[in-house]
């Protein structure tokens, strides 16, 4: 029976640590999304002079640095993911949450920095058309440039975490 104690105990304190993984990796991606928005929204005057909700030409991507990061980062975090089952399950987690996190700020962007909820408050489901553009935007910031970054670091810090002795 104390086996058995100790075996769940360990269980729920790998489990919590894996949650803190996939928190921690989730607030980097979810960061980086909006960074790269609102660097963009800060740097082309003719994006807030204009209160554009989504650029067709100058659009926030994601720039060298902000990959190199991410890149890192899922380098690093599958060697403290207990298996890999963990790791598939965290990063389809951290994904969604990221991007609905992302969502959720660029939404609120417009909405009361570029100032659109004036007009938008005046339908019963006319906040639609900004949360629609709002999920363009991450939608163009995250995918594919986030999505295959974290993806393929993910893939090579398990493998590489395989290799090294002790784990």
């Amino acid at each position: 029976m104390q086996a058995r104690a100790k075996k769940f105990a360990r269980e729920i304190s790998r489990k919590k640590k894996d949650i803190l993984i996939v928190m921690g990796w989730t607030a980097l991606m979810a960061f980086i999304t909006i960074e790269v928005f609102w660097l963009k929204y800060q740097e082309v005057p003719r994006l807030t002079r204009y209160n554009i909700i989504f650029a067709q030409y100058e659009a926030p991507a994601p720039q060298l640095v902000d990959v190199l990061i991410l890149l890192v980062a899922s380098l690093v975090f599958p060697f403290f993911i207990s298996t890999v089952k963990d790791l598939v399950y965290g990063f389809i987690a951290s994904l969604f949450l990221s991007f609905s996190i992302g969502v959720a700020y660029v939404f609120l962007y417009i909405w009361y920095i570029q100032e659109w909820g004036a007009l938008f408050a005046t339908g019963p489901f006319d906040w639609e058309i900004p949360l629609f553009f709002a999920i363009l935007n991450v939608f163009r910031i995250m995918f594919p440039t986030v999505l295959a970054t974290c993806l393929i670091g993910a893939m090579i810090g398990f493998f590489v975490r395989g290799w090294v002795p002790g784990k």
